[in-house]
């Protein structure tokens, strides 16, 4: 699947390994792997810091459900283990309650 402009303007790059990913694609079937913010309410003059779900999780399920809903929203299945999607789903249903 081709990426678009608005898509390239969203490329950032993963503090932790230094690989590109794209932050909030717009379409998720988007081939380039998700990125999301993990200092969304930061200090001013910081810059945003952007990592791959499993550099910032690792193989932690819990460090995933501190982030921001808008950020979890993204979160697609090949970005992290069955066992972090699993934990995201049920913050999701429980949320929903």
């Amino acid at each position: 699947m081709t990426i678009t402009a608005h898509d390239v303007r969203r490329m950032k790059i993963c503090s932790f390994c230094g690989e590109l990913g794209i932050w909030r694609p717009t379409r998720s079937e988007t081939d380039v792997p998700l990125v999301i913010c993990t200092n969304l309410l930061r200090a001013p003059g910081r810059v945003a810091d952007f990592q791959h779900p499993w550099c910032y999780a690792g193989a932690s399920v819990t460090k995933l459900m501190i982030l921001e809903r808008e950020e979890l929203d993204y979160i697609r299945i090949c970005d992290v283990t069955p066992e972090q999607m699993e934990g995201i789903l049920v913050r999701r249903n429980a949320e929903a309650r």
